[in-house]
């Protein structure tokens, strides 16, 4: 169990459906790895639209805010990046473009110039790649 405590990856990517799911899930641990030299990606999947209980309130001053929130708490853990999908709140699949999105955030991401040529071909690949 140690092991699993103290291991600390070179890279790390955090998947989440809302803004707040990182920070509030798993913030300790993606800080903690930070801190130790991880290179720390947070990917989340809704835009935050639906993050009010005022029936008023304009979604795209919502949505702006939970960016804006997003990108602050991922700067407090040491977050490398914080990719904003923007799909709508509770409207989304898991269907093949979401998927195709993820992999190419898992796998292509450059790590330095070695690596940069085939993070290029990745979105391509992983576009050509997939099943009908």
């Amino acid at each position: 169990m140690a092991d699993l405590l103290d291991d600390v990856p070179q890279r790390a990517l955090a998947i989440y459906a809302h803004p707040d799911d990182p920070d509030i899930s798993c913030g300790g641990t993606l800080a903690k790895w930070a801190r130790a030299g991880s290179q720390i990606h947070v990917v989340v999947c809704a835009a935050g639209d639906k993050g009010s209980t005022d029936p008023e309130a304009d979604r795209d001053e919502i949505v702006a805010r939970r960016a804006d929130e997003a990108r602050q708490a991922a700067a407090i853990l040491k977050v490398v990046e914080v990719h904003l999908l923007g799909r709508p709140d509770g409207e989304f699949d898991n269907d093949l473009a979401l998927r195709e999105e993820l992999v190419t955030l898992m796998y292509c991401q450059p790590t330095g110039p070695a690596s940069a040529a085939s993070g290029n071909v990745c979105p391509f690949a992983c576009h050509t790649g997939r099943s009908s």
